[in-house]
């Protein structure tokens, strides 16, 4: 049983990374996209308009995930949605942005 247990435990730390970035992902189409594209460029029309950051830059890629993260959830444009995420949606949102360079 105590095998099993740990078994099941292993499972769930393997997949949580998958599912958190995944949940990233619907995050980043739904409240990201907008300002800065599905590349992260912000060569969109309202990105254009908000001056929104382009992710991949070396000054977004060059911060920390966690300075990342604190962005994401304290930056002055994002206070329409960013009091609805969780600081691990923030911490998987700063990981996806960090694919965005490569």
């Amino acid at each position: 049983m105590d095998r099993a247990l740990r078994l099941l435990a292993a499972a769930a730390l393997l997949t949580a990374p998958t599912s958190a970035l995944a949940d990233a992902a619907a995050i980043f189409q739904a409240r990201c996209v907008t300002c800065h594209g599905a590349d992260g460029k912000a060569q969109t029309p309202v990105g254009r308009v908000m001056k929104a950051a382009d992710l991949t830059s070396p000054a977004v890629q060059g911060l920390d995930a966690a300075a990342m993260a604190k962005v994401i959830l304290e930056n002055p444009k994002h206070h329409a949605f960013a009091s609805t995420l969780s600081a691990e949606d923030a911490a998987a949102l700063a990981i996806l942005v960090k694919g965005l360079a490569g």
